[in-house]
């Protein structure tokens, strides 16, 4: 996580799908990306957000060795 004064950048969460389905099913938002199917659901974001929680988890675990 980042933090200073005015920000706060951290991993996402199963909690964010809402925002992030809000954020990519505006197509305004998304004609502007290359990577981001349209209409987007939140069943995508919750499947989106389980796999970069797992990345992170395996990143953290295999960074040990």
């Amino acid at each position: 996580m980042i933090q200073t004064e005015r920000l706060i950048i951290r991993p996402f969460v199963v909690t964010d799908a809402k925002r992030v389905f809000e954020c990519c099913n505006d197509y305004e938002v998304v004609k502007t990306t290359l990577g981001i199917p349209w209409p987007y659901s939140e069943k995508m974001a919750e499947s989106w957000i389980g796999r970069k929680e797992r990345e992170i988890k395996f990143k953290n675990r295999t960074s040990k060795i």
